[in-house]
């Protein structure tokens, strides 16, 4: 099984993250399609069964680093994280 080039591995990071097609296509500049042809010959040289399946080689394999960057972190997340100052 061949590893993911460097714009698939983003492609599913961003998967993995939760965000859609069109989120995805916005954030890396490409178009919607151009994300569905990644994950769907990702998906084929792989042999996972959908993106779910996918998703959990990536993990098992290492492809991914799931860590989010500071932009990735809502705010509600950030809030419920925060301690109150004592």
């Amino acid at each position: 099984m061949s590893k993911p080039d460097d714009h698939e591995r983003e492609v599913l990071r961003l998967i993995i993250l939760g965000h859609t097609d069109e989120q995805i296509a916005r954030q890396l500049y490409i178009s919607p399609s151009t994300v569905r042809r990644r994950v769907r010959d990702l998906m084929k040289r792989t042999g996972a069964r959908n993106r779910h399946h996918l998703c959990a080689l990536a993990a098992h394999f290492g492809w991914v680093d799931v860590v989010q960057s500071p932009s990735e972190v809502s705010m509600s997340t950030v809030a419920a994280t925060a301690t109150p100052d004592t």
